[in-house]
């Protein structure tokens, strides 16, 4: 849904559309994790550096092996930090990378503040996130429509995972409890666009869907990675529904892929 073409990798895509012309960029990677992402960009061959930052060392330790695995510890380089605390020079990366980062970030604003700051004059934010409803509070559209999609499930694919019930219905979880289990989850994954949007010129936004799915799939999703043809049929009746519901606007998307560049003064 990223690229138009399944053979192609989002990493590939932004490779040949947007840093084509040179293979010397520096990017710098928020939230990198154990560093799968960036050793992707890197085997793309148009970075001469990337910098990762996460706040787990765990994480941190486990990108170093992965990076040295590859053959690719010349190029990815990661650093435990919390990007709200980090201090960069101005003007240091030609790309930003947030995959999967900045719905976990609060307060926000500062951050895409702190971005437009090391981020050289046309340099890129490349994107790829949950910007939905905060806490997950979904609307009432998505409860009724997901409600709906749910219903026609067969039984033995809707028993959740553990407990062993049924899934019946679509709830929102409690926001205390989402902020005691997480407080990072989605604190402000609202205002991503529009904060992007206000800072920089945007490039390139792409729907991915998941408004529909990500209630569904919740506690249920592990019937359908088993390889079971039935299952996958209605996997893909699961989808066909939202993808209908998308467009024809009655849902928005809840996950996105975007390009954005900084102005040049």
């Amino acid at each position: 849904m990223t690229t138009g073409d399944p053979s192609e990798t989002v990493y590939d895509y932004v490779a040949s559309r947007y840093l084509a012309d040179r293979d010397d960029r520096i990017a710098l990677s928020i939230a990198c994790g154990t560093g799968a992402h960036e050793v992707r960009w890197a085997t793309t061959g148009r970075f001469a550096r990337i910098d990762g930052f996460d706040a787990s060392p765990a994480r941190i330790e486990g990108a170093r092996e992965r990076a040295l695995l590859e053959q690719l510890s010349d190029v990815v380089h990661f650093n435990v930090a919390d990007v709200r605390k980090l201090d960069v020079p101005t003007s240091s990366y030609d790309v930003v990378i947030a995959f999967n980062a900045l719905h976990h970030i609060t307060p926000l604003e500062p951050v895409v503040e702190w971005i437009g700051r090391v981020l050289k004059p046309d340099g890129l934010i490349v994107l790829r996130d949950y910007v939905g409803p905060d806490r997950f509070q979904w609307t009432p559209l998505q409860l009724k429509a997901a409600d709906e999609v749910l219903a026609e499930v067969p039984l033995r694919y809707r028993i959740r995972w553990g407990s062993g019930s049924v899934k019946k219905r679509n709830y929102r979880p409690g926001r205390l409890a989402m902020m005691l289990s997480d407080p990072s989850e989605a604190a402000e994954s609202s205002r991503i666009l529009p904060l992007l949007d206000a800072a920089f010129e945007q490039v390139e936004l792409r729907n991915l869907g998941g408004t529909i799915l990500h209630l569904v799939l919740k506690d249920v999703a592990h019937h359908f990675s088993t390889g079971d043809s039935k299952a996958d049929t209605w996997l893909e009746r699961m989808i066909l529904a939202e993808d209908e519901l998308l467009a024809n606007g009655e849902v928005g998307s809840d996950f996105v892929f975007g390009v954005w560049r900084k102005a040049v003064p």
